[in-house]
C-alpha cells in the first residue's frame, strides 16, 4: 500500500517525518528512568545522527534522478517563458 500518493506527501516528507521520529526518542530516552545513562544516550545520539546522514545521501544521491530528488524541475525558469 502505497500511502505517499495518498496524501500527497513525497519521499522526502517521509524521510524527514523519519528524522523528527528518531530524534524526538532520543531525547525522551532521558525521561525514562530506567534508561538514564549517558551510554545510551550517546549512542541513540549517534544512531540518530546517522539516520541524518543516510536520508542525505538516500535523497541527494540515491534518488537523485527521479521526480523525489531536489532538482527534479532545474530548469522551470526556461519553461515559464521568462527568458
Amino acid at each position: 500500500m502505497n500511502r505517499g500518493a495518498d496524501t500527497g506527501v513525497g519521499c522526502q516528507g517521509n524521510l524527514g517525518a523519519v528524522i523528527v521520529i528518531t530524534y524526538a526518542i532520543v531525547l525522551h530516552l532521558r525521561m525514562v528512568p530506567k534508561l538514564k545513562g549517558a551510554f545510551l544516550f550517546n549512542a541513540a545520539s549517534v544512531i540518530g545522527f546517522g539516520s541524518v546522514i543516510m536520508t542525505f545521501v538516500g535523497v541527494n544521491y540515491y534518488l537523485s534522478k527521479g521526480m523525489h530528488s531536489y532538482a527534479a524541475d532545474e530548469n522551470l525558469s526556461s519553461r515559464s517563458g521568462a527568458g
